[in-house]
C-alpha cells in the first residue's frame, strides 16, 4: 500500500467521528470483507470528506492481491461505493485471531475470543484455521486443548508447523492451552510432534488421568485483581523454565502458566471459564 494510503488508514478512525454522517444501508447489515470474514452490524457511513481524500484510501494503484475499492467519482457516493470502501477499511483495521481447528476445544476458544473482543471493544474476529493459506495474515494464534499427539500430527500433515514457527519469529502472539502447551515446549511430552518454541520442559498428565480432573482458584500475576477459577483436565505442568520465560501462575508448587515474550503457555482450560481475563490479556499482546 502506498505510504499516504497507510497514513490515511491509521488516521481514518480519528477522522470518521467528525467527518461523516451515519447512513445505515439497512437497520442491521453484515459487511463481508475480501477475506470472507463477516462483520455483523457494521456501520456503513456516508462520507462528507473530499473525494480526493477518499480516493487515497480506495486507490486502484494499491499493490494488493485483493480487489481494491472503486474510485469515488462524485461528492455524494452511492451506497455500493461506500460499502466497498468500508470493506477495505475493515480488512485493514480488523484483528484476526486464529484458532487451530484440527481437534480439541475449538468452538469454546472461538466463543472466548469473541467475548474478549467485545469486552475490549476491539474490531476483531475469531478465525478457524485448518489450512496453510489461512494462517499467514492473522494477528494472533491459539493452539487449543485436546489430544497433543493428534493435534501435533495434524499440524504436521496440514503443513502448518513451519507457518506457526514463522508467526512466532515475527512476534505474533501464540497461546497454547493444555495440549497446546505441550506442543509449544522444547522439552518433554515426547510422544507429541512438538513445535519446540518455548524454553520450557513439560510433563504430560502431571495431575493424573481424566478422572483426576479438577477445578481450583489460582493467582495469576498478569491478572492481579482476584483469584482465577481454573479448570484442569488431564492437565500437563511445566517442570522447569529457562531463558526469558516468566512464570505467571503455579498450583501446588507446579508451574501452570508461563510466558516468553509473545508466547503464552497455559496448563488449564481458560476457554471453559466464564472469566475472559486470560483471553483479554492475550489479545493485549497483539501489535497495533
Amino acid at each position: 500500500m502506498p505510504r499516504i494510503s497507510r497514513i490515511f488508514a491509521m488516521l481514518l478512525p480519528r477522522i470518521l467521528p467528525i467527518a461523516i454522517s451515519v447512513v445505515p444501508l439497512n437497520d442491521a447489515i453484515t459487511l463481508t470483507t475480501n477475506s470472507g470474514i463477516d462483520v455483523p452490524n457494521a456501520t456503513i457511513v456516508r462520507p462528507i470528506i473530499s473525494v480526493e481524500t477518499l480516493n487515497l484510501f480506495a486507490s486502484e494503484d494499491e499493490p494488493s492481491t485483493k480487489k481494491s475499492a472503486p474510485l469515488i467519482s462524485r461528492i455524494n457516493p452511492t451506497n455500493t461505493e461506500i460499502y466497498s470502501i468500508m470493506t477495505n477499511y475493515y480488512e485493514l483495521i480488523m484483528k484476526k485471531v486464529g484458532i487451530i481447528a484440527l481437534q480439541g476445544d475449538v468452538s469454546e476458544h472461538v466463543s472466548a475470543v469473541e467475548r474478549a473482543i467485545k469486552n475490549l471493544r476491539m474490531d476483531g474476529c475469531a478465525v478457524e484455521i485448518r489450512e496453510r493459506n489461512q494462517i499467514q495474515d492473522i494477528d494472533a494464534l491459539i493452539i487449543p486443548g485436546g489430544e497433543s499427539t493428534t493435534i501435533g500430527r495434524l499440524i504436521s500433515k496440514n503443513n502448518l508447523g513451519a507457518e506457526i514457527k514463522k508467526l512466532a519469529k515475527r512476534g505474533i502472539p501464540i497461546m497454547g492451552t493444555c495440549a497446546g502447551l505441550v506442543l509449544l515446549a522444547k522439552k518433554g511430552g515426547d510422544e507429541a510432534k512438538k513445535l519446540g518454541l518455548m524454553n520450557i520442559e513439560v510433563e504430560r498428565n502431571a495431575f493424573g488421568r481424566q478422572r483426576e480432573s479438577f477445578e481450583a482458584d489460582i493467582k495469576i500475576s498478569c491478572i492481579p485483581d482476584e483469584n482465577y477459577h481454573a479448570i484442569f483436565i488431564r492437565a500437563p505442568a511445566i517442570k522447569r523454565v529457562w531463558g526469558n520465560v516468566k512464570i505467571l501462575a503455579k498450583f501446588e508448587d507446579r508451574i501452570v502458566m508461563a510466558q516468553e515474550k509473545n508466547l503464552l503457555a497455559i496448563a488449564f482450560h481458560p476457554e471453559l471459564s466464564n472469566d475472559s481475563g486470560i483471553h483479554e490479556y492475550f489479545l493485549g499482546l497483539m501489535k497495533d
